[in-house]
């Protein structure tokens, strides 16, 4: 018993030496940071007044700046909080809704509408569409309520790309654009450019959108190729 009672020690006494040098070693690795990276840290949140009894969350951009949210559930109150992010780890209560009973899981989905979908589209392509156009859109999505399926935002996105106005407008705008690449070598705004602006750019722009793209009543092709800046290329 004796003999037993020294061995049994001496494994204890390996173990708990191993422990102690397993602890410092990657006490020691995880002090150091890999090259090129910051050394480690990390810092307490700042925690929101929320319900003691959080069971779930997730994390996700909720307002469209950017930053993450959170959405969190409150078991046993039978909530779920919205919290808002500013980017730097800090949450601020943003809104509480009661559920059913003991919520235990929360989701997060796109609950954009089509109709939504549809008039961000046509805004950010300048198109004013008809009544009939943007209902045929919305009408790609059946009778869902969201925008969840993806081959009918596929759809959507060709025929507003596809819109003879838009084609119109980024023809004209390339077309323009052309003219200062290929008579004046250089960028809309580069030297000798007054202001080093788009302001010139934005004259013939205008003035060939009311011409409705017809560049020889706009004389646009003609003002480049008299143009002093032009006949300067091939010398004085």
């Amino acid at each position: 018993m004796k003999y037993l009672s020294k061995r049994t020690t001496a494994i204890f006494l390996c173990v708990a030496a191993l422990a102690i040098v397993s602890l410092w070693h990657f006490s020691e690795r995880a002090s150091k940071a890999a090259p090129g990276c910051a050394t480690p840290s990390f810092a307490v949140v700042v925690s929101p007044n929320i319900n003691n009894s959080l069971n779930a969350l997730a994390l996700g951009d909720l307002n469209g700046d950017t930053k993450p949210d959170l959405v969190v559930a409150n078991y046993y109150s039978d909530q779920v909080s919205i919290l808002t992010g500013n980017g730097a780890g800090n949450f601020t209560l943003s809104s509480t809704t009661t559920t059913g009973q003991r919520p235990s899981a929360v989701l997060l989905g796109d609950c954009t509408t089509p109709a939504q979908f549809v008039d961000a589209l046509f805004l950010n392509a300048g198109v004013s569409p008809t009544d009939s156009e943007r209902a045929s859109l919305i009408n790609e999505f059946g009778t869902a309520n969201n925008t969840a399926d993806t081959a009918a935002r596929a759809r959507v996105i060709r025929r507003v790309a596809e819109n003879p106005t838009l084609a119109q407008l980024e023809y004209n705008r390339a077309f323009v654009l052309m003219q200062y690449f290929g008579y004046l070598r250089r960028n809309p705004n580069d030297p000798p450019e007054p202001g080093l602006n788009f302001d010139g750019y934005n004259f013939w722009l205008t003035k060939l959108n009311q011409f409705n793209g017809n560049f020889v009543n706009a004389d646009m092709v003609k003002a480049f190729i008299v143009s002093s800046e032009y006949r300067g290329r091939f010398g004085p």
